[in-house]
């Protein structure tokens, strides 16, 4: 068969799925982890928090998910591996901070990282286990 015929397939096969998809009222998951706020370095060099917002409209399960920094040379390291039963609640947030400074703020979460400002990226990943 020619090259044509599975190019014009291929399209015909995209459009019939988005089609049906619209039809049946199929939505793209709109929802996100956020980090919402940030703080490096408050009164004292180590009181360093990152605020996480669930913007799902439903209670999310978090245990084993990873806050990892990197710095601006590209070096990675964790913050924290979330403990099994960690879940934050419908559009609310949760909130890591370092241990001198988590009961100053009611963090759910603490460790002995630092944030500073070289740390250029923040984000957060499951861990899967196979």
């Amino acid at each position: 068969m020619p090259k044509s015929f599975y190019r014009d397939f291929f399209i015909i096969s995209l459009f019939l799925l988005f089609f049906f998809a619209a039809i049946c009222g199929v939505k793209a998951q709109e929802s996100h982890f956020l980090i919402i706020e940030v703080q490096i370095a408050g009164d004292e060099t180590d009181f360093d928090y990152i605020k996480i917002y669930n913007s799902f409209n439903e209670e999310k399960d978090v245990s084993g998910f990873k806050l990892k920094k990197r710095t601006s040379s590209g070096t990675e390291s964790s913050i924290r591996v979330f403990p099994e039963g960690t879940k934050i609640q419908a559009n609310n947030f949760i909130i890591w901070a370092n241990k001198k400074y988590s009961s100053q703020i009611s963090a759910s979460l603490e460790s002995t990282a630092v944030l500073s400002k070289t740390t250029a990226l923040l984000f957060l990943i499951k861990i899967m286990f196979y």
